[in-house]
């Protein structure tokens, strides 16, 4: 198993590139968050660019942001 994008979520501020937080399946971390900008012409290709470059977004926050419970930290 190779890590996989489940969800996404975008802010865009004004002129200025889009901001994005994923979220990802991992083989062993189970989910982790990821923050980075994107370009904007491709959503996939913007996730996978925060993904590859981003920082990694701490976890409490990106779960509340996505509506997940604590439980599903543990891979």
């Amino acid at each position: 198993m190779s890590d996989t994008v489940v969800n996404s979520v975008w802010f865009t501020p004004m002129g200025g590139q889009c901001i994005g937080i994923v979220m990802v399946e991992t083989e062993y971390d189970g989910i982790v968050f990821y923050i980075g900008n994107g370009v904007g012409h491709s959503k996939e290709n913007d996730e996978a660019r925060i993904v590859e470059r981003g920082a990694r977004f701490p976890w409490d926050a990106g779960a509340k942001l996505f509506g997940i419970e604590a439980k599903e930290k543990q891979a």
